[in-house]
Formats: structure tokens, sequence, C-alpha cells
């Protein structure tokens, strides 16, 4: 266990979640469903939550921590836009996007959960985790009743 990698980690969750929050208002100003769009900010706040929480942990052991996006989700959001303008925001293309940043998600936090990190972290990077995979569930069930 080391101080270093619960940092690196810590900073790539931040980063996933932060990308998370903002793809999720994202899609939530283009889809033409108000329950879809509704779902979405409630997931984008749930993600600004999880990264503060993140963030808060760190700044206890004097880690600094940025909640910054990627430059890859900011790629991702505007692709995004691309297929908004040909699919007329059509709801389970943009349920389906959101579904592969979850997966894009999952693999983060399961790649966290195989570093040699604290067991405080690991510990809320499974509840995260855990949260994260409740979250596809719920898009995956949206596309199916769509």
């Amino acid at each position: 266990m080391s101080h270093s990698i619960d940092h690196r980690v810590t900073q790539d969750l931040v980063t996933t979640l932060t990308d998370g929050h903002d793809g999720y208002l994202h899609a939530a100003e283009r889809i033409d469903s108000p329950g879809a769009a509704t779902l979405f900010r409630r997931f984008a706040a749930e993600r600004k939550a999880m990264a503060d929480r993140l963030v808060g942990i760190a700044t206890r052991y004097d880690d600094d921590v940025e909640a910054d996006g990627s430059t890859l989700a900011t790629a991702h959001r505007t692709w995004m836009s691309l297929k908004d303008a040909v699919t007329s925001s059509d709801v389970e293309n943009i349920v389906e996007t959101c579904i592969t940043g979850e997966d894009h998600a999952l693999s983060t936090f399961q790649d966290a959960l195989g570093e040699q990190i604290s067991e405080p972290l690991r510990s809320i990077v499974q509840e995260q985790l855990d949260e994260i995979q409740q979250a596809k569930a719920t898009l995956q069930s949206h596309v199916v009743s769509a």
C-alpha cells in the first residue's frame, strides 16, 4: 500500500467521475425525454457527490486532487453532439452513449480495485463501483422499455 498509489488512483477516479457528471449534464440538455433528462441530472449529481467524497478524503491526507474532466471525455461529448445532430436527440442512442460512458467508469473502478490501495480507499471504491453498476442497470432497463 502506498500513499502515492492512493493519490494516483484517487485522481483517476475523480477525473472519471467528473467526466460522468459532465456527460450526464450534456445528455440531459440534449435528450427529448423529460423523464430521461431528470434521470441524467440525478446521475450527474451522484457523480459529483462521489467525486467530492474522494476529494474530501484525499484532502484529509494532504493530497491535492483536482476535479477536472479528461480530454478524452470532452472529445466524447463533442462526438455525442455530432451524433445528436444526425439522430435528432434520439432517446435510445443517447442512453446507449451513456451506457458506454458507464462501461468506461466501471473499467476504471475495477482497475482501481486491482491496485495496492489502502483499505479505507478500497472500501469507498467498491461502494462507488456498486453505485455505477446500479446506474448502468437502470440505463439498460430504460433502453429495453424505450
